[in-house]
C-alpha cells in the first residue's frame, strides 16, 4: 500500500522532503497546505521585527509523491 511524503518548495529554488509520513494523500496535502501557510506567517513575522531586511519574493510550494512502504 502506497504511502505518501511532502516536499516543499521555498521561493529561493530550495527544497527539503518533511519528515512525517502519511496514509493518505489527502493527508498528505492538508500537511503541504498547513506548512505553507506556516511558511507565509513566519515571513510576515519577521517582516514586523526587521523590514529592511531582505526577504525571498515568491510563495513557498509543495508536491505530494508517492514512497513504496
Amino acid at each position: 500500500m502506497p504511502k505518501y511524503k511532502v516536499v516543499i518548495h521555498s521561493p529561493n529554488g530550495s527544497s527539503w522532503e518533511e519528515d512525517p509520513v502519511f496514509e493518505t494523500e489527502e493527508e498528505a496535502t492538508d500537511y503541504g497546505c498547513d506548512a505553507v501557510s506556516c511558511f507565509r506567517l513566519g515571513g510576515e513575522i519577521l517582516e514586523m521585527s526587521n523590514p529592511w531586511e531582505e526577504r525571498e519574493d515568491g510563495e513557498a510550494d509543495f508536491d505530494v509523491i508517492e514512497i513504496d512502504d
